[in-house]
């Protein structure tokens, strides 16, 4: 009887919260911070990323195109963006409005369907979005804030047990 009597107030706890969670946060947010032990890398003229210190790689390049790159033997942060007269811009596409739940994106070889989501904050505002697949060798895309949209800002490749270090690194997200 008495976990009937639990199971009810459960479920009239849960109808009463309902109108709340119109207005609150829909997804759980990651708080974004330095982490201590992490080297910190210029991500692009907006923002910093820190890396484990086994990670290889350049970091950031500048020339006729921005160029990012930092690895490790399970994990690849990678973007390339073209820069038609100087390199200004370190960003490709905005995500749609409302933000989506998943994201369809293409490489040269296939069409790639992200359906998973984690929202990274600083001081309760969504800074950055990460898209990601469940392969075994998963892919994801992540996309920064900039002005009042979203706009994609790195790939990242790692296999799918890693998926706790790519976060780990992408909470080291932090505007300059």
């Amino acid at each position: 009887m008495k976990i009937l009597i639990i199971l009810f107030i459960l479920f009239f706890a849960s109808c009463c919260n309902n109108e709340e969670g119109i207005n609150s946060i829909e997804t759980h947010c990651i708080q974004m911070d330095k982490n201590p032990e992490y080297i910190t890398e210029d991500l692009n003229q907006d923002y910093t990323l820190q890396f484990p210190s086994d990670y290889k790689g350049e970091g950031l390049i500048i020339g006729e195109s921005a160029n990012f790159l930092k690895y490790s033997d399970n994990v690849q942060v990678k973007y390339s963006f073209l820069c038609p007269t100087d390199c200004i811009k370190f960003y490709g596409w905005a995500l749609d409005n409302p933000i989506p739940n998943s994201v369809v994106v293409s490489t040269i070889d296939e069409t790639i369907i992200l359906d998973q989501k984690e929202e990274f904050c600083k001081n309760d505002i969504v800074e950055a979005i990460f898209y990601q697949n469940s392969e075994k060798l998963a892919f994801g895309t992540l996309f920064l804030k900039n002005k009042d949209q979203y706009l994609e800002s790195a790939n990242i490749q790692f296999k799918k047990e890693k998926t706790e270090e790519v976060i780990s690194i992408l909470m080291t997200l932090q505007k300059k």
